[in-house]
């Protein structure tokens, strides 16, 4: 304060000098200066010092800063009967002007998400406490405060809360039953996604079962009200739980409906987790290969080996023979080191666009090769030449995990450079020595609807035998070959058009349907308009809903869908473009499977936190530990704050002011 005052004087000082000097210089002139002049000029001086130098005022202002305490509230639909009792105690809360004067009351809600107190619906369909907890102790504002959670403890997803360690002391009040009751249930269910036609696919069921009695109970599933498993299971007090697993047959091509059903114990008072819906989408991925060569060679079997691997491929071999060979039954032919006696059977390859692999090596007949096919050309050498590969990292089609190309044994070809005539991408490059060359080791491309894989070198026998000796198994090998393989057999005409959604729906839950557009270079195109029709099968009635952009897709949420089966059209306007599905939507709640309050777990909690569980009729007593808590006080904080000691707008208009009004007098005497 006291540099501020010497900072104001020195300034005065100054601007009294300065317009002194100035109509000194004036009066040399003979000219008569009035004495307003030189308090206007001393003023419009003394203004733009104490702009430049801006005297601060710094003085400490002192708050007290209250405790925090959270009060979360369980907003699920399993609190819903207990909602006058919830809504009491929040009311309760608020009038409590103890409680208030003591802590910053904050108000959060949770169930799908946490979010801040607004109104109580209790209509949320999941409930997550780990989440609430977590956030809580991500928020650094909100450390080492109490938290008052009111809930049935009933958890629908995220983690086991009662493993919470936080310095946040957790005060359960447990809303609803606290009696356990007898009950039998499907915790969880596991499926595969897809299965393969006429294939058999495994399925896991976990039981649990709560009680002390004896219980026999039967686990059937049903598809499409046929029985295709059952299985008795029996509990005690000693075995509470039990996992089943069997293998289920994939009959038909499409989206399956199963259903999981147990048969209820007597007197179970909740019988809605008795039950558990799953889908298998079944495709029929079955493909045929044949490889064809004219002499035999390791490499044929180890190929033919991997291919076979997986039991939806089935390989022909034919060794030197190709009259009586069916090219239609094939989904992809693979020619091991072509020769001219291939000619024929090359060239119908060729004109029906057949899928084709071609590997080559030291017996390849490069001068028909490079005649024949129309896809690359070699300018070979009667040199023979051993290839390192080395992987492309930007390699766009598939992956390849856990074959590193760099420590395979090198595969041998004939040596010359290899030009293309369409366009191709590398997989792997050629390497001699410590040179990589640009030519690849292992190329595919696209010729139309036809599908080419090419690898320049034999020796993929010793590819296999290395892949067993680092891994102690062939997959990696058996997973390169199958890749390549699948690359080859696709079908390039696949639709454009891809749309994804969920096979089974609550009917209080939200269908969110997602699709993707790819235009002829396999790139989302996001300019065209996708509209989707629903159709209930029910009452036939169908409705259409024009799909929306988002970052790099369509989307589209249909809400208040009653219970029933439902087809789904996406269609692309203006295109030759669709995909048909279909969905069932159950009238069922998660929320609805808990028959009483999970007072074992809330307990836990507060034990864990040094917090203290009670029932929500007994939640004075939370409120009177927390107000007796000692722990919990006022905080003093001490806050400088800095403020200028004139604004600098009042000083601008001072200084434009003086300086105007000082214009026109010197202008009305004639001195300027």
């Amino acid at each position: 304060m006291i540099l501020n005052i010497l900072y104001i004087i020195i300034s005065l000082v100054f601007a009294v000098l300065i317009a002194g000097w100035f109509y000194v210089l004036e009066r040399k002139k003979n000219q008569k200066i009035p004495i307003v002049l030189f308090l206007l000029r001393t003023l419009t001086i003394f203004s733009l010092l104490l702009l430049l130098f801006n005297p601060k005022w710094i003085f400490d202002k002192s708050v007290i800063v209250k405790p925090e305490l959270i009060v979360a509230v369980d907003n699920s639909k399993s609190i819903e009967q207990n909602a006058p009792q919830v809504e009491n105690l929040i009311d309760k809360i608020r009038k409590n002007k103890d409680l208030n004067l003591k802590f910053n009351v904050k108000y959060l809600t949770f169930g799908e998400k946490v979010s801040l107190l607004d109104s109580l619906q209790f209509n949320e369909n999941d409930s997550d406490v780990s989440q609430l907890l977590s956030s809580v102790k991500s928020n650094n504002t909100i450390q080492n405060t109490p938290i008052l959670l009111i809930t049935d403890g009933n958890q629908t997803k995220g983690s086991d809360f009662s493993f919470y360690s936080g310095k946040n002391k957790v005060f359960p009040i447990v809303v609803g039953d606290t009696t356990s009751y007898e009950d039998i249930s499907i915790q969880e269910l596991n499926v595969n996604q897809y299965a393969f036609l006429e294939n058999e696919f495994p399925v896991e069921v976990f039981v649990k079962y709560q009680g002390k009695k004896e219980v026999n109970a039967k686990l059937t599933i049903k598809n499409h009200q046929q029985i295709v498993y059952q299985t008795p299971i029996s509990f005690n007090r000693n075995k509470t739980s039990e996992k089943i697993s069997f293998l289920l047959k994939a009959n038909s091509v499409g989206t399956q409906f199963f259903n999981a059903v147990i048969t209820g114990i007597p007197d179970e008072k909740n019988l809605q987790n008795n039950r558990r819906d799953f889908t298998v989408d079944v495709v029929d991925q079955q493909s045929k290969i044949l490889i064809y060569s004219s002499f035999l060679h390791p490499d044929i079997g180890a190929i033919k080996e991997s291919i076979e691997s997986n039991k939806q491929r089935k390989v022909d071999l034919s060794i030197g023979r190709s009259n009586d060979i069916k090219l239609s039954d094939y989904q992809s032919i693979i020619i091991y080191q072509p020769t001219s006696y291939m000619s024929a059977f090359l060239k119908d390859i060729l004109q029906q666009n057949k899928n084709l692999l071609l590997i080559t090596g030291t017996k390849t007949d490069w001068s028909f090769l490079n005649q024949t096919q129309p896809f690359f050309h070699k300018k070979f050498t009667s040199l023979n030449e051993k290839y390192q590969g080395v992987y492309h990292p930007n390699y766009p089609n598939f992956t390849i995990e856990d074959f590193k190309a760099e420590q395979l044994p090198p595969l041998q070809d004939v040596f010359g450079e290899i030009q293309f005539k369409i366009p191709y991408e590398t997989l792997f490059f050629q390497k001699i020595g410590n040179t990589t060359l640009t030519s690849p080791l292992v190329a595919t491309m696209t010729n139309g609807n036809q599908k080419i894989g090419v690898i320049f070198g034999e020796g993929l026998w010793q590819w296999k035998m290395w892949s067993k000796k680092e891994n102690q198994t062939f997959e990696p090998f058996d997973n390169f070959i199958n890749a390549l393989i699948q690359y080859t057999t696709e079908n390039n005409k696949s639709n454009p058009l891809k749309l994804d959604y969920n096979k089974i729906v609550y009917s209080n839950q939200t269908q969110l349907v997602k699709a993707q557009y790819f235009d002829s270079n396999f790139k989302i195109d996001l300019r065209v308009n996708i509209s989707l029709f629903l159709t209930n099968l029910q009452d036939k009635k169908t409705l259409k809903f024009p799909m929306t952009v988002t970052s790099n897709e369509f989307e589209l949420a249909i809400k208040n869908l009653k219970s029933g089966d439902y087809s789904i059209k996406a269609v692309v306007e203006g295109k030759n473009t669709q995909v048909i599905g279909n969905f069932k939507v159950l009238n069922y709640s998660i929320e609805e499977q808990f028959a009483s309050a999970d007072y074992t777990k809330l307990n836990t909690l507060a034990s864990n936190t040094s917090g203290k569980t009670e029932l929500i009729g007994n939640a004075d007593n939370t409120i009177k530990s927390l107000l007796q808590d000692q722990g919990y006080k006022n905080i003093q904080k001490s806050n400088t704050k800095t403020t200028p000691l004139i604004d600098w707008k009042w000083l601008l208009a001072v200084i434009i002011l003086s300086l105007t009004v000082e214009w026109f007098i010197r202008k009305y005497r004639g001195l300027i």
